[in-house]
């Protein structure tokens, strides 16, 4: 599936197609919201919920720039490369 297949489903459908076909990347979380990465073949679908419940949007992108704010919570110095 393309991103522009993903976007042209309606909002039930990709729901759907996210539960059943992406894979989750990622999950960070900041003082008002928590995220969620998901992978979609070659584009990301990203949950966001308000910490109080009261909202949730979905984002979808395939720029890489945008996985930023993930790449900035790996620790690096935690991974040991010589066991990988």
């Amino acid at each position: 599936m393309t991103i522009h297949q993903f976007r042209l489903l309606d909002i039930e459908d990709q729901y759907i197609t996210l539960w059943e076909k992406a894979v989750e990347v990622a999950k960070r979380e900041n003082e008002r919201f928590a995220f969620v990465l998901y992978q979609l073949g070659s584009f990301y679908i990203e949950l966001k919920f308000s910490l109080d419940g009261s909202r949730e949007e979905m984002r979808i992108f395939s720029k890489e720039r945008r996985l930023q704010p993930y790449l900035d919570e790996i620790d690096l110095g935690s991974i040991d490369i010589l066991s990988c």
